[in-house]
């Protein structure tokens, strides 16, 4: 049995702009991911896969295509099911872990 440990925080310093990950690691064929939120992300959903957001650090906002917006604070996190429009953004610096099919990619659209 192997057993990795991550330190989110010590991989920070990796993150060169916002928006593209880094791999943590894989449980099954899903990616644990790390990324810098800042700014907004353009409109989009995944036909095909759910993923789940939890903030590590920061605050978040998760708009959704009728407007609804929901605000996700450090130690927070939200499900979001597949076919859902959404536009993730942040005004400062936040840190979130994802949990996405290693596939989401594959089946993103923006809107």
């Amino acid at each position: 049995m192997t057993v990795k440990k991550v330190t989110p925080q010590n991989l920070v310093k990796y993150l060169k702009k916002p928006w593209v990950p880094i791999t943590l690691g894989m449980i099954d064929d899903y990616e644990v991911k790390i990324l810098e939120f800042k700014g907004a992300y353009y409109p989009h959903q995944h036909r095909q896969h759910d993923e789940f957001l939890f903030v590590y650090d920061g605050r978040i906002c998760i708009e959704l295509e009728r407007g609804e917006k929901i605000i996700l604070k450090k130690g927070e996190g939200a499900f979001i099911e597949k076919g859902t429009v959404h536009c993730s953004s942040a005004k400062t610096k936040a840190l979130v872990l994802a949990v996405q099919k290693n596939t989401i990619m594959d089946d993103f659209v923006k809107t």
